[in-house]
């Protein structure tokens, strides 16, 4: 199911949330939630209806009735669906066979095919003004070669321009808040770790952010784009990293035998929030990101009441 989280007691460790999906089913999946700008609204993946559809409930939850579905295709997938900054909602479909990228526009649910190629489209991000879309592509380059490379998309001249330089296997691209410079991940070959890099949103200046002896995944800037949260297993096990943009250090902010993944900012650049196994299961932390020259790792702790808002 997909929750608004509300508030957490880490003494009890209790919390307060508040069940969106509504799916009702224990047989029923939601995933790949998506806020609205205005923060009204989540769109979400769902197979409650025997298919993987789009859906759309209101963050105040609480009744079934007004979970919408917003997709009606009934033979194809529709997934990972991403709530851009105009009202539109642009996802990945199977509709055509392979993947490809469809945008809805949620004032009157009209739907547009965006890409049409020989390839898979899939994991597209949206730049700030909403203007451009980037996603990653395995069509094939002017040689034949099929490998995964990012693409973006300019939504005013319908215009797609690769942005890789092919050195390497690129993927998960996601547009920096000032819309100047995106991060993904690359690697050289299957079952090689996979770095997190940054290029200029023109595709040039390329350059690594994590080391290329850990495997770096689930990439996430900070409220400034000073930082790059992510996941790597540099010293073993699966721990939190921050990279700063600025000096180009990485400090390492947990450090435990269990698993740490998932990070992404609260609000500010000064806090991470992070799933993690330390307690057995998969629950929320918070740590301290700053300063990233400070030496040891962080102090992780359960989210605090005081510092979960909730939507609007």
């Amino acid at each position: 199911e997909i929750f608004r989280l509300d508030g957490a007691d880490p003494l009890n460790r209790t919390t307060w949330r508040e069940n969106l999906s509504l799916g009702l089913d224990e047989n029923v999946s939601n995933m790949s939630p998506s806020l609205s700008p205005d923060n009204r609204w989540v769109i979400f993946q769902s197979d409650r209806d025997g298919n993987w559809e789009l859906y759309v409930a209101p963050t105040s939850g609480g009744d079934p009735d007004a979970v919408r579905r917003v997709t009606f295709n009934t033979v194809a997938i529709d997934a990972d669906p991403m709530w851009g900054p105009n009202n539109f909602v642009v996802f990945e479909t199977t509709r055509h066979g392979g993947w490809d990228l469809y945008m809805i526009d949620m004032s009157t649910g009209r739907e547009y095919r965006l890409t049409d190629d020989d390839g898979n489209d899939t994991n597209p991000f949206w730049s700030p003004d909403g203007s451009r879309i980037v996603f990653q592509s395995d069509r094939p380059d002017e040689n034949g070669l099929r490998q995964w490379a990012i693409f973006e998309l300019n939504l005013v001249t319908r215009t797609v321009t690769r942005l890789s330089d092919g050195s390497g296997i690129d993927v998960d691209p996601q547009y920096s808040h000032d819309g100047r410079h995106i991060v993904f991940r690359t690697y050289t070959a299957d079952h090689t770790n996979s770095v997190l890099t940054v290029m200029d949103a023109d595709g040039h200046n390329r350059r690594s952010v994590s080391d290329v002896a850990g495997d770096a995944t689930n990439a996430a800037w900070s409220p400034s784009d000073r930082y790059i949260a992510y996941q790597s297993d540099l010293n073993g096990g699966l721990d939190i990293y921050v990279y700063d943009m600025q000096t180009g250090q990485t400090r390492q902010v947990t450090s435990d035998e269990e698993l740490n993944y998932a990070p992404t900012w609260l609000c500010d650049d000064e806090h991470i929030m992070f799933t993690s196994d330390v307690d057995g299961a998969p629950n929320i932390f918070v740590v301290r990101a700053t300063p990233i020259d400070a030496s040891g790792t962080g102090t992780c702790r359960p989210l605090t009441s005081s510092e979960v808002a909730a939507p609007g």
